[in-house]
């Protein structure tokens, strides 16, 4: 799911904010601590409204919207969430989300079908798989998303073939921020 930019008014109290922001990183903690949260970052997407990703186990949307309403961000409307259903190998994901050292990652969104050959090559440098939004969500969805090293990106797109390096508009990347370790890359 995606952390988009809510209208709800920011409090301009620096003490309420620091409080909103310890219960938020407290709550995702505790979903990592249950199993339901495998990875998770904050965003940068210029222009854009997504402000972080969290991958997570969820039967549905339902499901990973519980995960959330004790969260402070969603609670006042500063943060909604987005669901998107990505099709990706869990097995991939380790649970290191305790860690204090961040690294550097692209979020890349892809906007038209990859080939199997492709994917099995992309799958090399980073994780990704295909994705689907629900019908009432308002938010525009890739048809893939994948998580790759912040210094693996330029071999990603290189990877990706001649029609996406010809067509730079149809793989977006956002820069993503997540504990080391949280994900193995090239299984």
């Amino acid at each position: 799911m995606y952390f988009v930019k809510g209208n709800g008014v920011r409090p301009t109290e620096q003490s309420v904010l620091e409080k909103m922001q310890k219960d938020h990183l407290a709550n995702m903690g505790a979903q990592a601590a249950k199993g339901n949260l495998l990875a998770a970052g904050p965003c940068t997407d210029k222009g854009g409204d997504r402000r972080g990703i969290t991958v997570l186990l969820a039967k549905n949307r339902e499901q990973c919207l519980t995960f959330f309403k004790d969260d402070p961000y969603v609670q006042n409307h500063l943060l909604e969430v987005a669901v998107v259903f990505w099709k990706a190998d869990k097995r991939v994901f380790t649970p290191k989300l305790a860690s204090e050292e961040m690294g550097e990652f692209e979020l890349i969104s892809v906007y038209g079908d990859l080939s199997k050959n492709e994917a099995k090559t992309l799958s090399r440098i980073g994780v990704g798989g295909v994705v689907s939004g629900e019908k009432n969500e308002t938010y525009k969805f890739p048809t893939e998303v994948w998580i790759v090293p912040k210094d693996k990106s330029n071999e990603f797109r290189q990877a990706a073939g001649k029609r996406w390096l010809d067509h730079p508009e149809w793989m977006v990347g956002i820069p993503l921020y997540m504990a080391k370790g949280g994900i193995k890359f090239g299984s």
